[in-house]
């Protein structure tokens, strides 16, 4: 874990946090394939995806949820500038959806490893950017459809919303408890630790996979 790592490097993490550059250390440490150290609870590529995941699920979705209400709930003509906002909110989150599917999907281990799943982006120049616009189609207008519907749900009251996106959250949760595949595979000893993780990724994996169609969350492992 991190408190096991030398006090030098957990400063060194700590720098890169509080000046904030870690994203741009952690994908300075994925293009160099920087291998997992020991104490280290994940990998650079795990690392750079948990950047990514929390910045969609804290700022792109719901800034795509409060800019359509404003939207749609504005008297008159819209502004142009509104729905420019709109739309580069959207190809941001789309964007960095795709760029998850596709990093996943193009990294030699992971196809070696699991090659039933990983290879779908065909190794050619035309193919791999037709894939990748692909992928940032399929988030882009998921991401817009959803956050339509969520927008007419609001209108009918928060607890309307809040009860229909949290029915399918619980059934997903109750799912993988009685398929015994709750428990999310971080090496935590201390059970408290482990499940509150797990409860924690399996929630966001799932808001995020639901809300953008992110391809790696599809996987068996994590959606099912």
């Amino acid at each position: 874990m991190l408190f096991s790592l030398p006090w030098r490097k957990q400063l060194l993490e700590q720098f890169f946090i509080f000046t904030c550059t870690k994203p741009g250390f952690d994908a300075w440490r994925f293009l160099k394939h920087e291998e997992q150290h020991v104490g280290e609870i994940v990998n650079a590529q795990y690392t750079m995806t948990t950047t990514r995941v929390c910045e969609i699920l804290g700022e792109s979705i719901p800034s795509v949820i409060i800019q359509m209400s404003a939207i749609l709930h504005s008297e008159g003509d819209t502004d142009v500038a509104a729905i420019f906002m709109l739309i580069s909110s959207l190809s941001a989150a789309a964007f960095i959806s795709a760029l998850i599917s596709f990093d996943w999907d193009t990294e030699e281990s992971q196809r070696k490893s699991n090659p039933a799943f990983y290879g779908y982006v065909i190794n050619t120049k035309v193919r791999k950017v037709s894939c990748f616009i692909l992928l940032f189609c399929l988030s882009f207008f998921n991401l817009a459809v959803r956050g339509f519907a969520c927008v007419l749900l609001l209108t009918l009251g928060t607890s309307v919303a809040v009860l229909t996106f949290g029915s399918e959250l619980l059934f997903f949760l109750m799912f993988k408890t009685i398929s015994r595949d709750f428990t999310y595979h971080l090496p935590f000893d201390n059970l408290i630790i482990r499940t509150t993780s797990s409860f924690l990724i399996r929630v966001v994996v799932k808001i995020v996979a639901d809300w953008t169609s992110i391809v790696q969350f599809r996987h068996p492992c994590e959606i099912g």
